[in-house]
């Protein structure tokens, strides 16, 4: 089987820029265009991920929930690392995220479909295991390591605050993968993640629509 890496990157990297170009013109569509951004990278990436190998991993047990559980409290901790020492010692700096905009409930629901579970999957297939080299050396593994990251930042935010946030919460689910070798690892955490930072503001907006 032939490895995302052996496929190249290119046509992502410009999917990705198209991306970013559309989300500044067209703001207001981010939800829809993120959808598409998701959609395209996994559909390019289809044949590196497997609904059978992803549940099979599931039962796997301490081999694979414990690397999953150590992942997520990384990934958590960077998110509150970046909470307490970037956001609140620049407060007032525009940090450049991009914002999804939802408008009712059906669009709530298309969002959090998306990012618990499009967004996990075709991340961690594009800037984990497309751009991370496992198999030519530590230069090499460094080098597209920092650019998988770098990338990973840069598809959510274009402020150089948001970038620095992102790069820190990219670190851990792209040493998941190199740790590990197994992709799977990384886009199970991430799903986790999602669920813990973002069900909650889901769940309060929800709850305000069905109070009015």
């Amino acid at each position: 089987m032939r490895s995302s890496g052996q496929k190249g990157i290119l046509l992502p990297v410009v999917w990705l820029i198209l991306y970013l170009v559309a989300a500044k013109v067209w703001w207001t569509q981010t939800l829809y265009l993120q959808l598409l951004f998701f959609v395209g990278l996994i559909f390019y990436y289809r044949r590196e991920f497997f609904l059978s190998r992803f549940a099979k991993c599931l039962t796997y047990g301490m081999r694979f929930w414990l690397p999953v559980a150590v992942t997520v409290l990384f990934v958590w901790l960077s998110y509150r690392c970046t909470d307490k020492f970037i956001a609140e010692n620049y407060l007032g700096v525009a940090d450049g995220m991009i914002g999804i905009v939802t408008r009712g409930s059906a669009e709530i629901i298309l969002f959090a479909f998306s990012t618990i579970f499009l967004m996990p999957v075709a991340e961690e297939l594009f800037f984990r295991k497309a751009c991370i080299r496992t198999e030519h050396g530590t230069f090499v593994l460094v080098l597209t390591f920092i650019c998988g990251t770098v990338l990973y930042a840069l598809s959510h935010a274009l402020g150089w605050l948001g970038i620095l946030e992102y790069l820190i919460i990219g670190v851990p689910l792209g040493l998941s993968y190199v740790l590990t070798r197994n992709i799977y690892v990384p886009i199970m955490a991430h799903m986790i993640v999602n669920i813990i930072e973002n069900v909650p503001s889901i769940a309060y907006v929800f709850a305000r629509m069905l109070l009015r």
